[in-house]
Formats: structure tokens, sequence, C-alpha cells
């Protein structure tokens, strides 16, 4: 699959503990109506124990400070069930990173464990960590995060699903500008290089190039037997031509007035 242009990298201190913070803060910012009816009373979430263990010292990375600080400081802790982000840890110990496999051993060994056992285990086992800036004072800036497009497919084209997604060309060379994308909607040449080079079929081409352009995505693939199945997708080559943002050139155009894929969806429509 080509990729159209760069992604971002954000930095973590001991591999979870800085997600888990942000996971579990970002909670307390979510809020609903009441009930109108009279509902059971949800299971008590579990105390939170006190936590006196010496904090680490602070760690300086680049720019920022990294200052520990105690589970009990994030908004929230204590306030709701692990088990989403235990499945999703699960899920990703499924490949180890290096050095976590002893973590993700007993990951899987609580994975029907309690939640009280769950959150002691988080609060004896990972460290949150405050990012501010080099000299101590809250940073101004933006946090980024980075997701995962999930799209349904087919493994051939259909009279709904007419957009390829491709792997790499035989002989592509490393480094060197290639076809580009109207090349290769238009140029013989262009298309019989990719002869045989799909591995999917999407409905929407604009779906196509937003998984193009974020790197990697999981596709909802429908095999020619009707059965479906999850396959993840990632970055594998690129056609050595500079990305443009679509939302900037089309702002750029006023043909649209804000830079958001609801938007851009909307003016190709």
């Amino acid at each position: 699959m080509s990729r159209a242009g760069g992604g971002k990298e954000c930095r973590r201190a001991t591999g979870w503990p800085l997600l888990v913070a942000l996971i579990v803060g970002s909670l307390a910012g979510c809020a609903v109506s009441p009930d109108p009816y009279p509902t059971p009373a949800p299971d008590t979430p579990p105390a939170v124990a006190a936590d006196t263990t010496p904090l680490p010292p602070a760690i300086q990375r680049g720019v920022s400070r990294w200052v520990p600080v105690r589970w009990a400081e994030l908004p929230g802790w204590g306030q709701d069930s692990l088990h989403e982000v235990w499945n999703a840890w699960v899920r990703g110990c499924e490949r180890p990173a290096p050095g976590q496999a002893g973590l993700c051993a007993e990951v899987r060994q609580l994975a029907i464990a309690t939640p009280a056992e769950q959150q002691d285990w988080v609060v004896r086992r990972l460290q949150p960590y405050r990012v501010t800036e080099a000299d101590g004072t809250p940073p101004a800036g933006l946090l980024t995060g980075y997701y995962e497009p999930i799209l349904p497919a087919s493994r051939v084209p259909t009279a709904t699903h007419r957009t390829p997604l491709y792997g790499p060309p035989a002989g592509l060379p490393p480094g060197q500008p290639w076809y580009s994308r109207q090349d290769i909607d238009a140029l013989p040449a262009a298309r019989a290089a990719l002869q045989g080079r799909a591995i999917a079929w999407l409905a929407d081409p604009i779906d196509a190039m937003i998984l193009q352009i974020q790197g990697s995505g999981r596709l909802n693939v429908t095999e020619a037997d009707g059965s479906v199945r999850q396959v993840r997708v990632a970055f594998a080559a690129h056609n050595g031509h500079p990305y443009r943002s679509v939302g900037r050139w089309l702002l750029d155009q006023r043909a649209i007035r804000e830079a958001s894929w609801d938007a851009i969806k909307a003016w190709a429509a």
C-alpha cells in the first residue's frame, strides 16, 4: 500500500503508564444526561488503595520534563473499570515489544481477575507521569494520538467496491519518483505495472486515501465465499512524490470551510 505522508510519533515513558493515565483521565471529562427512569445501581468501583511508595525521580526528555505522580492524582482514577483497557493490553501482548514479555505474562494472568486485583496491579507495576516544560511549568501545546481506521473491503472488485488498494509493484525504484496518483489512474503503463497487485477493494476512494495517509488500518474483508475476516494493512512503499494536504488545497480553493474528512467527503460526493 502506498503512503502519501509521514506519521507523527508520540514518545512514552515505560510503555503503557502514560497511556493508561491518559485513557483513565479522559474518562472524567465525559458525562451523560440522567436517565428519567430508575435503573439498578451499578457495581461499586473498587476502593483506591493508599499509595505510599516513594516516587522515582523526574525524567528529562529533550525539551520536556516527565514528573512522576500518584495514581490518585489522575481525575477519575478508581471510578471506572479497567476491563476495556485490559482487553486492549491482552491483544497488544500477542506480539510483545522487546523487554515486555514478562509484563505481558502478568497481564494475561490477570485477564480474568477482579477489578480490585487489576487496579492493584496497575498501581504496583506502572507509573504515570505529568509532562511539563523543561522548567516545570505546564506546557501549552497540542496532544495528538494515532488511530487505525477500520474499513469494509472486498477481496475482489464488485459493483460497490471499485477502489483498489495496491501492494508495491515489482521493480519499484527506492527513493526515486514513480508514477503519481493521477498517472496511476490514467496512464496505461502505470496501470499495467500494478496489474494483479490489488490486495483488496474499497467502496469509497476517500477512505482509500485516508488509509494511505494514515499509513495503517484494518479491513473487514469479505472473501469470495462470503465469509468476513479482519486483516491489518500497513505502509509498504512510497511513490517518491512529496505529500500535499488535500484539506489545505481545498481550503485554498475555497471549496470547503473546514479541513475535516466529513467536509472533504461532502465536497467529493
